[in-house]
């Protein structure tokens, strides 16, 4: 009984996963996870940094500083254990 529903539904759904739509936002994805992997290493890498008392070296780390402070890499990294 579904099956009459659903399989005309199959070719529809082959051809939009093949689109072009399909491929720009996977690649946008990607692009914004690689982004949030790199942003989030460097927080993680200047925490360790501000542990051990190791002072802001540019702008990069200034701003990672200002803008992920400890309290709030506790909050979201709360697993976390520092090396």
């Amino acid at each position: 009984m579904y099956t009459s529903y659903i399989k005309p539904l199959i070719p529809k759904i082959e051809e939009f996963v093949k689109s072009h739509k399909v491929k720009v936002m996977t690649s946008s994805v990607a692009v914004f996870m690689v982004f949030n992997i790199t942003i989030s290493s460097m927080a993680a890498i200047r925490q360790n940094e501000r542990i051990n008392n190791v002072p802001a070296n540019g702008s990069i780390d200034v701003f990672l500083d200002n803008v992920y402070p400890d309290e709030y890499m506790d909050q979201v990294f709360e697993n976390k254990k520092h090396i």
